[in-house]
């Protein structure tokens, strides 16, 4: 698959994974790989979470919650 190659397919929404598996010659990692740099473009990398089940495929799903942003630390007085 090529990096400029737009796939229009299934929505992930908080309540649902999609079972991925890769294509003839690539490997899970470069599955990985790919699933990572949509998360990116999409602006999304900190909510994609995913894992490899039992049955060889990649499941993909969104965080139950954001992941919580951290501000400035506060000075130590003293």
């Amino acid at each position: 698959m090529e990096a400029s190659t737009v796939m229009i397919g299934p929505q992930l929404t908080r309540d649902s994974v999609l079972a991925l598996t890769p294509d003839d010659g690539d490997t899970m990692r470069a599955l990985k790989v790919q699933v990572s740099r949509a998360a990116n473009a999409a602006g999304r990398k900190d909510e994609v979470l995913y894992g490899e089940n039992t049955s060889g495929e990649l499941e993909v799903w969104l965080r139950d919650k954001p992941k919580q942003t951290r501000g400035p630390r506060k000075r130590k007085e003293g």
